[in-house]
């Protein structure tokens, strides 16, 4: 029997002993035992998270988890589920599983039976491989929680196996590569001088380090340094810029190749992949199942050149490197083969996700009602636990409905915790308790029904009046925004100026020849906080890109879309982000609502305020901040009805609403009321915010459902 830690340190052994008792039987019992482990918390955290680790931390081919966005996602490959190794001391064959493998490994005294190895249809199996990279946007105290909850110890002591296994790769590369004598070249000069030659590519003269052995030695620092440009050159496909934080340099992206779950699994989804890792360096130089066949020719044959001559001209080096996304050398790009996965229904560490061994991400018709009904008790429970925590009770002992809980403590915790965020973003916003409001309803805004044209729950804000900064001093926007960071698990601020509306790339586009979705700014996941900074905007022309670009933006406020560029045909993705965007004046871009900024201040000095923002921080205990954090994640979740007294109420006032104002229906319309004065004029969109804002309203304080006091019955007077 394996030993304890063997599931995680050689997962790979524990396969092949399942698939060696029970063949036939041996999916099911492979997801049976691995489920069983992950079920024990103590089990699930101790699986390392690759997000965070450092490279040779890990052992090769262990069990690891991955947390990440699927960016792009290739077609399904067809593999040999089971390979024929015959021993080669007695001749026996047997079978060996293919599954959760990249390359065959043979067990020492075996060798690989092509001949009698079935390559039928009935050996024949599924896997589908997604590209995924590192959830965008991810916010510093989101990463230090996960970074300082990973496992370290597994970490440590699967270092020197890293280094071990490193050091028996080595030495294969070096037996398989050709010796110096095969390999060497006629040249007519004299061996101890260094040779000119011209590229073929580039042809420019290239210098060739002499080959008499008198050449000049590396130092340490050069090889890093060649390392790190080598990494940095690499285009990881990643929405978003580095921000050059040491957490966000370190995290790589991954080919995961999945055996299940075809369906239930988009583009832009955040998902948490369990499964074996393969960054073995040789696999760099063995075919690719999802690469370009001319690509690999070229890049196997650049591989070949470099073993054998190390002064190839480094023009030919870097185009090589851009071939195929799918080709990148498994150190860079790992190869992780899932074992299980699940939907993340949020990011937020200090919420605990649903529980791993019930299939909630099976997204089919028959049960997708059931589903959902599955997530809104989990976030009604999440919300019990919370109010027990602030509360100091344990409300879930107490068998209390939700409406019971929040009557019994609810109205006096999460009312005061309700006014210390407040407060807070008075601070934040410079004084305006007003703005404080809308702030928070923004936080908590989400998309919660789409019926035809109509979408509900999208609440961009348009901050306008942003105040002057002192000269060579940050904006207030930037200001505002590192401090809207401490509070959210992503986002990003875009400065929309001419310049970037020009030339960033906003928007994904497939590129036929490489066969990848080339990423875009705007490929994000659902409840991302995208900040838009138009106060650095200037005056000049928009080019078609700009164009493009701009007129993305406006879909997403309007419609929560993105149509994806594929060259031949756009592909519209549906969006749930939330759009902030600060302003001089009235943006350029729509809004669902626009309020003016009232500061206390007349000029903006960001180094007093930075100061006074951080010192307000520290005098904040970090148990409430962390309620803030959580609080922030559970109302937006929650499940939210009009019971049938409050829908006929709502349906009266808008009655009287079109009785006493006259809607628009895109045409002029010079209509007056008693004081022959034109009438006030409420479009369908202005109903609509109407009832998002009474939602956010109730949500705000706990409440899933519309109560009296949260439906402004407002009294439309001439």
């Amino acid at each position: 029997m394996p030993a304890f830690e063997d599931w995680l340190r050689n997962p790979v052994s524990i396969i092949n002993n399942i698939y060696a008792s029970d063949p036939e039987n041996f999916d099911a019992k492979v997801k049976e035992y691995f489920e069983n482990k992950i079920k024990d918390e103590k089990n699930y955290k101790s699986i390392p998270l690759i997000n965070y680790a450092k490279p040779g931390q890990l052992a090769p081919n262990c069990l690891v988890r991955y947390r990440c966005m699927i960016q792009d996602s290739f077609d399904p490959i067809y593999y040999p589920s089971t390979h024929v190794i015959k021993n080669k001391t007695t001749g026996e064959e047997t079978n060996l599983t293919l599954k959760y493998k990249e390359i065959l490994d043979l067990p020492d005294g075996y060798e690989s039976d092509l001949l009698t190895t079935h390559s039928g249809q009935d050996n024949l199996e599924q896997r589908l491989t997604y590209y995924c990279i590192p959830i965008p946007g991810e916010t510093e105290w989101l990463k230090n929680i996960y970074s300082s909850n990973s496992n370290p110890c597994f970490n440590t002591m699967s270092n020197s196996c890293a280094v071990n296994d490193n050091k028996s790769i080595k030495r294969e590369a070096e037996n398989d590569s050709p010796s110096y004598d095969e390999a060497q070249v006629e040249i007519s000069e004299p061996m101890d001088s260094s040779v000119s030659k011209v590229c073929d590519t580039c042809n420019k003269p290239m210098e060739i380090e002499s080959v008499s052995g008198n050449k000049k030695p590396k130092t340490d620092n050069e090889d890093t340094k060649k390392d790190k440009d080598s990494i940095n050159h690499f285009n990881f496909n990643f929405p978003l810029k580095n921000s050059g934080s040491k957490t966000e340099k370190s995290q790589v992206a991954c080919l995961v190749k999945t055996y299940d779950k075809f369906d239930n699994y988009k583009l832009n989804d955040l998902v948490e992949f369990i499964g074996i890792l393969y960054q073995d360096p040789l696999l760099a130089y063995m075919h690719d199942e999802h690469g370009d066949p001319l690509a690999q020719a070229e890049t196997e044959q650049l591989n070949i050149q470099n073993r054998i001559n190390t002064n190839v001209c480094r023009c030919e080096e870097l185009s090589n490197k851009n071939k195929i996304l799918s080709a990148f050398p498994p150190s860079l790009v790992p190869r992780l083969h899932c074992i299980k996965s699940f939907n993340l229904c949020h990011n937020n560490p200090l919420i605990e996700l649903p529980i791993r061994d019930q299939e909630l991400n099976e997204d089919t018709n028959e049960n997708k009602d059931k589903i959902k009904d599955e997530m809104h008790a989990y976030w009604k429970n999440e919300l019990i636990k919370f109010v027990g925590d602030i509360s100091m009770l344990d409300l879930g002992s107490l068998n209390l409905n939700i409406d019971q809980a929040i009557t019994q403590s609810k109205t006096i915790y999460l009312n005061n915790l309700r006014t210390e965020i407040i407060n807070l973003f008075q601070e934040i916003l410079l004084g305006d308790a007003l703005a404080a409001e809308y702030l928070l309803m923004y936080l908590t805004s989400s998309v919660f029904m789409r019926r035809d044209v109509t979408i509900l729950g999208k609440f961009t804000l348009n901050f306008t009046n942003m105040p002057t900064s002192l000269k060579n001093q940050k904006s207030y926007s930037k200001c505002m925004f590192d401090a809207l960071k401490r509070f959210v698990p992503m986002a990003h601020l875009f400065d929309m100026s001419i310049e970037n509306l020009n030339n960033s790339n906003l928007i994904p586009n497939k590129d036929y020849n490489k066969d990848k979705l080339l990423t875009g700014m705007l490929q994000l996941p659902n409840q991302f906080h995208l900040v838009i900074d138009e106060t650095v905007l200037n005056s000049g022309e928009l080019n078609q890109k700009g164009l493009m670009n701009f007129n993305s933006i406006k879909d997403i406020i309007k419609w929560q879309k993105v149509n994806y560029d594929f060259s031949y045909h756009q592909h519209e993705f549906q969006t749930n982000m939330r759009l902030l965007i600060l302003s001089e004046r009235k943006s350029i871009l729509p809004s669902d609502f626009q309020l003016k900024l009232n500061p206390n201040v007349t000029s903006f000095d960001s180094e007093k305020y930075e100061t006074y923002i951080n010192e307000l921080f520290n005098q904040i205990d970090s148990q409430l901040l962390n309620n803030i954090r959580k609080y922030l994640t559970i109302i937006s979740n929650l499940d939210y009805k009009m019971n049938e007294s409050m829908q006929k109420l709502v349906e009266d006032d808008i009655v009287q609403i079109r009785q006493s104002f006259t809607l628009r229906d895109g045409k002029e319309d010079a209509s007056t009321n008693d004081n022959n004065q034109p009438k006030q004029k409420m479009c369908v969109d202005d109903l609509h915010l109407l009832l998002v804002v009474a939602r956010m309203q109730s949500i705000s304080y706990g409440k899933t459902e519309l109560g009296l006091a949260e439906w402004p019955r407002l009294t439309f007077s001439s």
